[in-house]
């Protein structure tokens, strides 16, 4: 392993997969955020370091481009990367293989550093040179087009912040809001879709007890895009903007009832 290359193995297990027995988007940026946070450590600007100063690493923005989706059982290995820092921003990579070596999954997404009792983003400088310099260019650069819906907006449902939905930090888990975006669907649309691509971006935090409105945008189901978003109820501020690409499954799912 060189300084620049984080890689793990993981196994896809049943609590990873959906009904379709493929991988959930939210097991998969699980993995994701266990690996950054790992390497992390690796330049001592892990959890255990940033908790100290009462600091912790927040996600803004990610895209994932999917050659398809792990299986269950299925062993993959994942392999991260950072770019150099800017003043506020850092971005960083991730590629999955599959067991022959083939890249399945490429993703970019950007970190910043947030305050615990003020909320606020933090200079990425106070780490000084923790970050090494490194020529490896990212794995896939962000679509420049500007997330925003295509004029046909609908509610789909409310959620209220639990319990389960929170993480150490104290708000909502990033996996937890592609959780909410895959309830958008009914489970007819996941048998025969899949997501060939989904961005995300972070605009504010949400906290328990708070409750959501999530919207679709269907309209441009012609260039197979699907927009999503998340509205607080308090006060209408968006919580988050997405955009999936979908495609056709390459194989229909296939139920007990069909088969009796």
């Amino acid at each position: 392993m060189d300084d620049y290359l984080f890689k793990k193995e993981y196994q896809v297990s049943l609590s990873d997969v959906d009904f379709t027995k493929k991988m959930k988007l939210s097991a998969l940026l699980n993995c994701f955020q266990d690996i950054a946070g790992l390497a992390s450590d690796q330049h001592n600007v892990g959890v255990s370091v940033l908790e100290k100063e009462n600091l912790a690493w927040v996600l803004v923005r990610f895209y994932l481009h999917f050659e398809r989706i792990p299986t269950l059982d299925e062993i993959i290995s994942i392999g991260t990367w950072h770019q150099e820092a800017r003043k506020f921003e850092i971005d960083r990579s991730f590629v999955v293989y599959d067991q022959s070596g083939s890249i399945i999954v490429k993703a970019i997404s950007t970190w910043v550093i947030m305050d615990k009792a003020s909320r606020k983003i933090q200079k990425l400088g106070i780490f000084g040179e923790r970050f090494p310099r490194i020529n490896k260019p990212k794995i896939i650069d962000y679509p420049v087009k500007k997330l925003k819906d295509f004029g046909s907006l609908e509610q789909v449902y409310l959620k209220t912040v639990g319990y389960s939905d929170v993480d150490f930090n104290g708000h909502l888990n990033n996996s937890k809001y592609i959780d909410y975006i895959m309830d958008c669907f009914n489970l007819e649309s996941h048998k025969k879709y899949q997501v060939k691509s989904i961005m995300v971006n972070f605009l504010t935090e949400t906290l328990p007890g708070e409750t959501m409105a999530l919207y679709k945008d269907t309209s441009d189901l012609n260039d197979q895009l699907v927009y999503i978003e998340g509205v607080k109820l308090a006060d209408d501020k968006i919580i988050f903007k997405s955009q999936l690409e979908i495609r056709k499954t390459e194989i229909a799912y296939v139920s007990r009832e069909t088969l009796a």
